[in-house]
């Protein structure tokens, strides 16, 4: 039980902490510095999972050993002590099939777009500097706009948008979605999906990536329009795709193909946000290091209030590192 009590306590210090540094999130406007910081607060928990693990096996090995005690000799307060590393271990292996199913999704997704639309492509992935995606043109009657992929970056769109949005309005679509690439968010929000999903009993948890996957999109925004000089025309592509969405014409319900930019509120926002030329420019200041600082000295803490907790109940991981010195 005392394996479960040290995890318990553990994990409230990191909620605890976690909530200090996404306080300190607002003093840095970065949206680069603010990725960070929401990426730390998704991975914090993970230090209080390694070591209470590392301590559970440390301590019932050295018992196993001395033959004085087993598994069973507390298998509830065990058992429990283990159901995060094992739900860990299922997001894990479920962000592995979802990673699965989108590659499969995407080798059966449209067909070859026109020269006209692959060569505007790959003019906006040189203007970003980026390797230019694979493009796939899907024929259907409703917005979408989707980015994917790892090593080999692919761009799906739909005719729609091609029929429905002027060359300044489907350029800006364009360079919204390769800056993702330009980001890499499609490999940072599957991880990030993962420690969510791993730790999804921490209220924490779940707003580091709420705010991560929203402000994803308004970065995007603003590394687009620095690019093109344009916000009215991502203003203009957005609200198409807004008057669509009201007019009732929706897309089929299916959670493998992602629609244009998410839920309605956020594309409004982004609307009235590219209407009031906020570029990036105005969204960033030199507060950066102020956060980082905060974040690396409550990382600092949290670690050593985990490890006097340890040497406070004479638990494995401590002791180990007395062995060594």
């Amino acid at each position: 039980m005392v394996h479960l009590i040290l995890l318990l306590i553990s994990l409230l210090g990191a909620v605890l902490i976690s909530s200090l540094t996404l306080r300190s999130h607002w003093h840095t406007c970065s949206w680069s510095h603010r990725r960070i910081i929401q990426g730390a607060v998704l991975a914090m928990p993970l230090l209080s999972l390694g070591i209470s693990s590392c301590d559970l096996h440390y301590a019932l090995s050295h018992a196993c050993f001395a033959g004085t005690s087993s598994f069973w000799d507390d298998p509830i307060g065990n058992m429990l002590a283990l159901t995060p590393l094992v739900i860990a271990l299922g997001a894990l292996l479920w962000g592995g099939i979802r990673l699965l199913l989108m590659w499969w999704v995407l080798q059966r997704t449209g067909e070859r777009p026109g020269d006209t639309l692959q060569s505007l492509v790959a003019t906006c992935a040189q203007r970003l500097d980026v390797p230019p995606p694979l493009v796939r043109l899907c024929t259907v009657a409703y917005p979408l706009a989707w980015t994917s992929g790892w090593r080999q970056p692919q761009l799906v769109l739909s005719s729609w948008m091609e029929e429905h949005l002027d060359r300044q309005e489907l350029e800006a679509v364009i360079m919204h979605e390769l800056a993702h690439v330009a980001r890499r968010d499609a490999c940072i929000l599957w991880m990030a999906r993962v420690l969510r999903d791993a730790f999804w009993y921490l209220p924490t948890s779940r707003v580091a990536y709420r705010q991560l996957e929203q402000e994803k999109e308004l970065a995007c925004d603003d590394l687009a329009v620095g690019v093109t000089h344009r916000p009215l025309a991502l203003a203009s592509a957005l609200t198409k795709v807004w008057l669509h969405v009201v007019d009732g014409t929706t897309a089929p319900s299916c959670e493998l193909t992602p629609r244009l930019e998410g839920t309605r509120p956020q594309i409004v926002e982004r609307i009235e946000r590219l209407m009031k030329k906020r570029a990036s420019s105005a969204t960033t200041i030199a507060a950066a290091p102020r956060g980082f600082s905060i974040l690396t000295a409550l990382g600092a803490i949290e670690g050593i209030i985990l490890l006097l907790l340890f040497g406070l109940m004479a638990c494995g991981p401590l002791l180990l590192v007395a062995r060594w010195f």
